[in-house]
C-alpha cells in the first residue's frame, strides 16, 4: 500500500486493502450518548505517570500500533475522569488512532480476519467515546492544506470548521478523517502555527470500500483551539 502526500487524489482508488475483505453493512452510524448516573460518587484524578506517557508517546513514534494501543487501554482504565493535564480526553483519540493502525497494517500483511476482529473491538471503543471530549495531538495550521496530511485546514466554504487528514508518519496510510465544528466563527489562525484541537465525538464513519485505505470519518462539536495543553 502506497499513499504519497502529494499524489493522495491520484491514487487512492489503486490502494491496498484487499477485495475480498469484508467490512461491517453499515459504515455510518451515530451511537447514543452515554448515561451518566449522577448520584454515584466520582473517582478521584489519576495522573499517568510522566514516563508511563512517554513510553506511549515513543511507541506511537515508532508505529508500534498494538503497543500503543494496550497501553492507551491500560491507561483509560485508571484515568477515569479528567486530571489536569486533560490526559483522558487525549487517551480516548489515542486508542481510536492505535487501533486503526493496527487495522491497516493488519490488512497491508494480508492477516484479514485477524483485521476484521479489531473492527469490532474499534467499533466498541468508539461507541463509548461518543458524546465524550477528544483532543487530537499539536498539528500545523496551513492556509492551503492542498497536498498535505496531518496538518489542520479550514473546511472549504465553511468559517465554523476545521479538518484533517490523520496519517501515520509515512503518509501511508489514513487513520482518520476528522472534522471539528466550532459554536462560531474559527479565529484567524496563523498559517504555521502549531495547535492542539479537540471537542466532543459527535459521530463517526467507518470505511465500507475496500479500494479505499482509510478507517474512520471522525466528526467533532464544540470544538476549540490551544496553543498548548496544562
Amino acid at each position: 500500500m502506497i499513499l504519497h502526500s502529494i499524489v493522495v487524489t491520484a491514487l487512492v482508488a489503486a490502494l491496498f486493502v484487499p477485495a475480498a475483505a469484508q467490512r461491517r453493512t453499515t459504515p455510518t452510524r451515530t451511537f447514543p450518548k452515554p448515561k451518566v448516573d449522577v448520584n454515584l460518587k466520582q473517582p478521584k484524578p489519576y495522573l499517568v505517570p510522566e514516563e508511563d506517557w512517554r513510553r506511549l508517546a515513543t511507541a506511537l513514534k515508532n508505529e508500534n500500533w498494538t503497543v500503543a494501543s494496550n497501553i492507551a487501554k491500560a491507561d483509560l482504565e485508571l484515568v477515569q475522569v479528567e486530571n489536569e493535564k486533560r490526559q483522558l480526553a487525549q487517551l480516548r483519540y489515542i486508542r481510536m488512532y492505535a487501533l486503526s493502525g493496527q487495522i491497516l497494517r493488519l490488512y497491508e500483511v494480508g492477516r484479514n480476519t485477524d483485521a476484521e476482529a479489531l473492527w469490532a473491538e474499534l467499533d466498541g471503543v468508539v461507541a463509548q467515546n461518543i458524546g465524550k471530549e477528544i483532543i487530537m495531538p499539536a498539528r500545523f495550521y496551513a492556509d492551503d492544506c492542498s497536498k498535505k496530511l496531518n496538518y489542520l485546514c479550514r473546511v472549504k466554504g465553511s468559517v465554523d470548521e476545521l479538518r484533517t487528514t490523520a496519517t501515520d508518519n509515512g503518509g501511508t496510510g489514513i487513520h482518520s478523517f476528522e472534522y471539528v465544528k466550532f459554536e462560531s466563527p474559527v479565529p484567524p489562525i496563523s498559517d504555521g502555527a502549531k495547535l492542539f484541537v479537540g471537542g466532543t465525538l459527535n459521530n463517526a464513519e467507518y470505511n465500507d470500500e475496500p479500494e479505499k485505505p482509510w478507517v474512520l470519518r471522525l466528526f467533532v462539536k464544540n470544538g476549540f483551539v490551544a496553543e498548548s495543553l496544562p
